[in-house]
């Protein structure tokens, strides 16, 4: 369910956090990987990872995902040494843990550049790479990496959760167009929950300094209430669906959404 040889897939975000295990497991399942990231060090650390994994060299690309040059001279890099993708995912994001009241529209705006108007650009500029792929090896597959808070309310995340609402409405529009068009690129989206580590972590601490909770235990402890599993998810459980999504194992989900949380919104 998860071979991926002869996959040729682009990941945003891939220096850090989600998108640092995604591509080192994606790198195990057989994909030649394209990793962007505007973290140059991390792109060349991760790099050095994924060659002792799978014995290749990715493409490492330095991207800014809200800078539409930037994203026309990375499909350009991509076209140039892969000829076409089979694969994108759009995991690149920020987290802004603020109350509304305090949120000023810049904030708001720089939230919806770096976590709509990326996946809007990536999908735009990578379009005929993936139908070329499509056409080289029968379908090609855009994975949008949402969150949880794009179906439920998260505290002091109203311009996160806007943005997470607005990539999940976006991918199902593309799940609708695309495949009308004659184009075999299925579209979906993929729902973390609450995480230990990353921009969740940083979101915890924010919280305390704001005075919301007292400490990290009291923070896990409402954070948690309600979820079945009691814990927060590690980044290591996230890969598995994203590759499942990527692969000719799941050549009939379009517009389908694939929640990671431990039941969270099971239960809210």
């Amino acid at each position: 369910m998860s071979d991926l040889a002869g996959k040729k897939i682009l990941i945003t975000g891939a220096g850090n956090g989600l998108g640092h295990e995604m591509a080192l497991h994606l790198a195990r399942c057989g994909a030649e990987l394209a990793v962007a990231d505007i973290d140059e060090k991390a792109l060349a650390d991760l790099s050095n990872k994924v060659e002792s994994i799978s014995g290749h060299t990715p493409l490492s690309i330095t991207l800014d995902v809200s800078s539409e040059e930037q994203w026309q001279a990375a499909a350009e890099q991509v076209q140039e040494q892969f000829g076409y993708l089979t694969g994108l995912v759009n995991n690149a994001g920020i987290m802004l843990h603020m109350p509304f009241q305090q949120t000023t529209l810049d904030q708001f705006r720089k939230t919806q550049q770096v976590n709509v108007e990326s996946v809007f650009l990536g999908c735009q500029n990578c379009l005929q790479l993936l139908e070329q792929g499509a056409k080289e090896t029968g379908s090609s597959s855009i994975v949008n990496i949402s969150s949880i808070f794009g179906h439920v309310a998260g505290l002091m995340h109203s311009a996160y959760a806007a943005s997470k609402g607005a990539v999940n409405m976006l991918s199902k529009s593309l799940a609708n167009e695309l495949p009308r068009q004659g184009l075999k690129i299925r579209t979906n989206t993929v729902h973390p929950g609450v995480m230990s580590a990353g921009v969740s972590l940083s979101g915890v601490q924010a919280a305390i300094d704001m005075g919301v909770f007292s400490s990290p235990e009291e923070a896990a402890q409402v954070l948690m209430m309600g979820n079945p599993y009691g814990r927060p998810g590690n980044a290591d459980e996230i890969p598995g669906a994203i590759a499942f999504l990527l692969s000719d194992a799941s050549l009939l989900m379009n517009g389908a959404e694939i929640t990671l949380d431990g039941g969270h919104t099971a239960v809210y």
